[in-house]
């Protein structure tokens, strides 16, 4: 009976997460497994699966995620590749600044006409990882006239029964 451990109601093996880098930046990856436990005195650390396929050992307060650090408490650094929502679709950009005495960021987004523009967000508005629901948010394409164009002149009446019909007893 010693030794074993009891497995967490939910693992975090396979969560999607960003973790820093020795560049000071976040790089999107999935936790493969816990490297060292929690102490008193040390962080826990994760071993992280980065999407270009290096592994590392990362400490979890350098770690955003699920069950991790929010995006909230990080300090962005120039260059960093970052997600945002604008006009209802996913795009990606790049940090220009991160101003932490008012909470905002400002990136640079390219547009799908190849156009640059640059945009103020909110810490709370920015993303590290592309969102689960992306694909969702890009495909806001409906088109609401044909929802609109029902006719109404056309409906179709439910016949109501005067009874039940019960199948008969064997006799």
């Amino acid at each position: 009976m010693f030794g074993s451990r009891r497995l967490a109601k939910r693992s975090i093996v396979g969560t999607q997460v960003a973790a820093k880098w020795q560049d000071g930046r976040y790089y999107p990856g999935v936790i493969r497994g816990e490297y060292a436990e929690e102490t008193p005195f040390t962080d826990a650390v994760y071993t992280v699966l980065f999407e270009d396929g290096y592994e590392k050992s990362i400490p979890s307060k350098s770690i955003v995620g699920p069950g991790f650090m929010p995006c909230t408490a990080c300090v962005l650094k120039k260059g960093q590749k970052v997600f945002l929502t604008l006009n209802g679709r996913e795009v990606s950009g790049t940090v220009i600044n991160h101003s932490t005495e008012v909470d905002e960021v400002l990136a640079s987004v390219s547009l799908p006409n190849d156009d640059n523009i640059e945009i103020i967000k909110r810490i709370d508005e920015v993303r590290l990882m592309k969102s689960r629901k992306s694909a969702r948010l890009q495909d806001v394409d409906t088109d609401y006239s044909k929802l609109a164009d029902l006719q109404l002149t056309e409906t179709k009446k439910r016949t109501v029964s005067s009874g039940i019909d019960m199948p008969g007893k064997p006799v």
